[in-house]
């Protein structure tokens, strides 16, 4: 049950007609594009303009449900209003020859962008399998995936990485008409359309410029009892401003990666004692540490993490940036997909 048919050898497709040039079309002599067998124009339950073989035959094609071919063409119709060229039922191959068809396909410029729309199972392998289809074939693939009754899943049962673009789609009780991405919270109609606008991204990704901003914390060292600063972490922001992480002090290598950008200035100018190995008679060991701006005492990382739960995510201002490129230095942020400014929802 396809949107696209041969009409005088030509490729049409059923999301250009409205109802009027539908019902006009049913006279002229339309083919199947799958075997080029005799095409039956006919709408789906949920209204939707598609092609039927008037005879199955041998065609090895396989039918489709009223909900994919609905979602195949609200891609479409969103894709055409956002000026991107649309076809459906693309056919194209990897360099090996592995063959792919692509529900809809979308052009702009140099941008390439395959639609696949998954409305029963598909588990993690399979999905990553199809994928790399797509990506030996130059071509950005983006997947939409019915979220199994109640659930809201997408780390353990669909991909969560960027090569491997996929989202769960939730139905509210209305219908399909009013799907939308529980990761977001939005409607699908608005995502599909955020997508192709560019405002759906991944951050980090392998040499991206990040900004790095050093957070103070001030309180009395418990050896001399003067106020010194000593450094909570860093804050991590891509180039649009965005946090993306924070990485505490005591995470591994965030001291040496404070160290290695230039901050012992700032670090005398606001009153935080020298970053550098001390003993600790707690860890019995010396490690990199904070220090008592007064006496030199070290200030451990357990301070850290209690400092942490007063602030309640409301931080100080900065008292040092800089930026870097990630993947040549700094610590390890796992990626994240951000939409309209929202992060993704986790659920473990």
């Amino acid at each position: 049950m396809p949107l696209k048919a041969k009409l005088k050898g030509c490729d049409i497709f059923a999301f250009n007609f409205d109802d009027y040039s539908w019902s006009q079309l049913k006279s002229k002599p339309v083919l199947m594009a799958c075997c080029a067998s005799k095409a039956i124009l006919k709408k789906s339950k949920l209204g939707t303009h598609f092609f039927s073989h008037h005879r199955k035959g041998d065609c090895a094609s396989k039918a489709e449900s009223a909900e994919h071919l609905y979602l195949k063409n609200l891609i479409c119709l969103i894709a055409l209003r956002n000026d991107w060229f649309v076809m459906t039922e693309q056919e194209g191959e990897t360099p090996d020859g592995e063959k792919w068809v692509a529900d809809v396909y979308c052009e702009k410029g140099n941008a390439k962008l395959a639609f696949e729309v998954q409305w029963s199972y598909q588990n993690k392998d399979e999905f990553i399998r199809r994928q790399k289809k797509y990506i030996a074939s130059g071509v950005r693939g983006a997947w939409l995936f019915k979220l199994k009754s109640n659930k809201q899943y997408w780390i353990d049962d669909i991909p969560y990485q960027f090569d491997t673009p996929v989202f769960g789609m939730k139905m509210k009780p209305r219908g399909v008409e009013n799907l939308y991405i529980p990761q977001f919270d939005v409607a699908l109609e608005r995502f599909i359309e955020g997508m192709l606008q560019g405002n759906l991204e991944w951050s980090p990704k392998d040499g991206q410029r990040l900004i790095a901003e050093v957070i103070p914390h001030y309180e009395k060292c418990w050896r001399c009892k003067k106020e010194t600063g000593v450094i909570l972490g860093v804050t991590v922001k891509n180039n649009k401003n965005r946090e993306i992480s924070f990485e505490k002090f005591s995470d591994e290598g965030v001291p040496e990666f404070i160290l290695s950008n230039g901050i012992s200035e700032q670090l005398l100018r606001n009153k935080i004692g020298t970053l550098k190995k001390r003993f600790s008679k707690t860890r019995g060991e010396s490690y990199l540490s904070n220090g008592c701006f007064h006496c030199d005492a070290i200030m451990g990382n357990f301070f850290i993490f209690e400092s942490l739960v007063e602030y309640c995510g409301d931080l100080p201002d900065p008292i040092h940036r800089f930026e870097y490129i990630y993947g040549a230095g700094g610590p390890y942020i796992r990626g994240e997909w951000y939409f309209n400014e929202c992060q993704s929802k986790h659920i473990f």
